[in-house]
């Protein structure tokens, strides 16, 4: 079972949070042979003001039982923008199969 209270507070500060670790550090092993893609997971935006640990367990309690979260290398993506912030499921892969499946880290 996930600790997503855990992962919830982690997303305050990381931009990448593997679900099945949050206290794991995604950023350390992207310049390896490691890379995150998100090709169809569940994705949801709010402004700013309503980011918080809340919004990420609400958003990750809807989608609790889609495929994406699911997986054991799932990633919560979190893009931070000006006017919002956007939450997404990625899943963490080696570079050759993002390669050989033609897409590209998003």
């Amino acid at each position: 079972m996930r600790d997503w209270k855990k992962i919830s507070v982690a997303a305050q500060e990381k931009d990448q949070v593997l679900l099945s670790n949050p206290d794991f550090d995604v950023e350390s092993i992207l310049e390896g042979d490691a890379a995150v893609v998100a090709v169809g997971g569940v994705t949801s935006s709010v402004p700013p003001t309503e980011f918080s640990p809340r919004t990420v367990r609400r958003f990750l309690w809807e989608n609790r039982k889609d495929r994406s979260v699911l997986r054991e290398r799932s990633v919560l993506k979190v893009h931070r923008e000006e006017d919002r912030i956007e939450m997404s499921i990625a899943a963490l892969t080696h570079t050759d199969a993002m390669n050989r499946l033609g897409v590209f880290n998003g």
